[in-house]
């Protein structure tokens, strides 16, 4: 196969490549690693070819590099193509379009693809890594751009111009953020955001809450307004299982009770900042007394969000902390409905309850005796149960995790005639000492139940903590035998408490929390309330449309000011060369030594070496060099240089009036 010819190298490539390099890099992650390798290889292939005058493809062999890269990304992704894919295939061919370059234009079309691809990257994350990268990535690429631009121009002058290019859009850029009218809801409904798990799915079997115990990823955040709940009062209420099929327990029967009147006696207000899951569960204190907005109430005083949860989501919720519903109306008859056969030594055992118990709350306490009195043991390895587990777990092994007591409590509840319920959530979290604010972990995945007792309503029993009491107090590390503890749980200098690594993780998720809250937190309540601060009556969209453009007109016309007023002082100009030699005559004219249009470089030299014969040397040296830069045989950069460095240095503050021509 013929190669095109080589050619001369290229100066431009090298910043180019490093344009679309530093744009892929938070996809990095996210990418298959061939693609990495494909990038790289593509790459420096490009830049040897351009140092060692290589033949490139031809336009034959990169339509085939194209093929086989569109055919590697389709195996990848199989059937479902996600937005890691399409990412990845953004990256296949921003590693080949360096093959392209040929011209001028080549090159702009090549940095626009950089600028695409930069904000591509808030897809995967708004974290503050990602948006510092974005802003460095943009000041690079307008680097790139303005270098290939310059005939003659330094990489230094071109970041220094990108840089304050940056500061005049910061005002607009602010304005954009801060008044550009934002809807109460998500566009469509949808988000290109990455798609998260969540830790509860709408069925609970036994061991589906150990299995998390083992996964370190946060399940939420919440950042309180006064003091912080104690351990006892951590219970995140999230989902409500009440119907048993033999196997496992659903979601979905109940009926959606209202949330209960505020009492005023254990009130706590926070703020929820919950990772995408691509479910609708929300997670509040037991027990919300208010829907926040773009929420509504779910079964069995449970929040969710009116849109599957795909991007980053903060609500602000108020909890009364107590463990019973207050009087509600009897349930219906699904809370005490179960499968007509299965674990018959389970139901013999409750019906002995219920008939030697005057009351329920007595039938309670004798399912929690129990599990106190028959040693039954709190782990996360308990053996495998088959047919009629409820009997395996509670006549055989004794050995289980929070799920397995809450499961077969319900299920002896049930079997007694008292309504009862499984309430999936979280139980706990790691205060932050930099915060006034809680990490909850999907290890810290928690299931418990609740009974309907005449007079009293819903009431929260807990049988896990009749068996490990330290799971309430101390959390799982506290609870689980060391042997069975998560590697994340093991002590070690890396996540001792105290150790610099702990404190700066406290110190990152403190940050990030912030940053949530102030940035992908700013919707349009907090445009609405910061409109309100400021004064502004802007409740309808035209009026915010119409604020957001005088707000434009007034930032582009302050920052058009600002460089009118420089450019006629020399400060802006396209040519660093003649911008350089201007603030050199503006210097001397601070003296009285103002250049005339009719005055070459030389002839205004030496007017200003006779007049100031102190200066006389370097107003030469500096003349000099611009001459030779503008209208000798080679301009080097370090002639360049040199200019722009004796301008720098020029000093006529040593010159006092005394001595300045009559």
């Amino acid at each position: 196969m013929k190669h095109a010819t080589s050619k001369d190298p290229d100066n431009d490539i090298k910043p180019v490549i490093g344009a679309l390099s530093v744009a892929l890099l938070p996809h990095g992650i996210s990418v298959s690693p061939w693609i990495v390798v494909w990038c790289i290889t593509c790459w420096g292939y490009r830049l040897l070819a351009d140092r060692n005058r290589w033949p490139l493809p031809t336009k034959a062999l990169r339509l085939l590099l194209t093929v086989a890269g569109l055919s590697l990304i389709v195996l990848t992704a199989g059937i479902r193509f996600g937005a890691s894919n399409y990412m990845g295939l953004l990256a296949v061919m921003a590693a080949l379009k360096p093959f392209e370059i040929d011209s001028y234009r080549d090159k702009v079309i090549t940095v626009l693809l950089a600028y695409f691809i930069v904000i591509t990257s808030l897809f995967e994350s708004e974290s503050p890594l990602i948006v510092f990268h974005l802003f460095g990535s943009v000041w690079i690429t307008t680097t790139v751009l303005i270098h290939i631009h310059q005939s003659h121009g330094e990489m230094k002058s071109a970041l220094r111009l990108s840089g304050r290019i940056m500061l005049q859009a910061a005002p607009v850029m602010l304005i954009l953020f801060f008044l550009f009218p934002r809807l109460p809801g998500s566009l469509w409904k949808m988000s290109l955001g990455k798609k998260g798990g969540s830790g509860f799915s709408d069925s609970l079997s036994i061991g589906d809450v150990a299995r998390l115990v083992r996964d370190d990823t946060m399940a939420f955040s919440a950042r309180f307004d006064g003091p912080m709940p104690i351990a006892r009062d951590l219970y995140w209420r999230g989902i409500v299982f009440d119907h048993f099929t033999g196997g496992s327990w659903t979601a979905g029967s109940s009926p959606i009770d209202p949330l209960p009147t505020p009492s005023g006696k254990h009130p706590v207000t926070y703020t929820v900042t919950l990772p995408p899951q691509g479910r609708r569960h929300l997670f509040a204190l037991d027990l919300p007394v208010a829907e926040p907005p773009l929420t509504r109430t779910a079964a069995g005083f449970t929040l969710q969000a009116r849109f599957p949860i795909r991007q980053k989501f903060h609500y602000r919720v108020t909890s009364e902390l107590t463990a019973t519903s207050g009087p509600v109306p009897p349930p219906k008859r699904l809370f005490i409905s179960l499968p007509e056969s299965g674990n018959p030594k389970a139901r013999s055992l409750a019906t002995q309850w219920a008939k030697s118990a005057p009351t329920d709350e007595m039938v309670v306490r004798a399912g929690l005796n129990y599990f106190t009195q028959n040693r039954f043991v709190y782990t996360l390895n308990p053996p495998a149960l088959y047919a009629n587990a409820i009997d395996q777990f509670l006549f055989e092994t004794r050995q289980g995790y929070c799920e397995h007591y809450a499961c077969a409590f319900v299920f002896l509840m049930r079997a007694a005639g008292i309504p009862a319920r499984i309430i999936g959530g979280y139980l706990g979290g790691v205060p932050n000492p930099y915060g006034n604010f809680l990490t909850v972990r999907q290890s810290d995945a928690h299931a418990w139940v609740e009974v309907w007792l005449k007079g009293k309503g819903w009431v929260r029993i807990d049988p896990t903590a009749v068996v490990a009491p330290d799971r309430v107090s101390g959390g799982i590390g506290a609870a689980l035998p060391p042997d069975e503890l998560p590697s994340f749980l093991i002590s070690s200098p890396f996540n001792r408490e105290g150790s610099i690594w702990r404190r700066a993780r406290y110190a990152w998720d403190a940050l990030s929390n912030q940053w949530d809250i102030w940035f992908s937190g700013y919707s349009y309540l907090q445009q609405q309330a910061l409109l309100e601060f400021l004064g502004v009556d802007a409740g309808s969209l035209v009026r915010r449309a119409l604020l957001l453009i005088t707000a434009i007109v007034l930032a582009v016309a302050g920052v058009a000011v600002v460089f009118f007023i420089r450019h006629r002082q020399g400060g802006i100009d396209a040519d660093p060369a003649l911008s350089a030699y201007r603030r050199f005559c503006i210097k001397l004219s601070r003296i009285g030594l103002v250049k005339l249009p009719s005055q070459g470089p030389l002839d205004f030299a030496r007017y200003a070496a006779r007049l100031q014969p102190t200066l006389a040397t370097e107003i030469f040296e500096i003349t000099h060099l611009y001459i030779h830069f503008r209208y000798g045989p080679t301009a080097s950069k370090e002639t360049l240089r040199r200019l722009k460095k004796r301008v720098r240095r020029f000093n006529v503050k040593k010159i006092t009036f005394s001595t300045l021509p009559e």
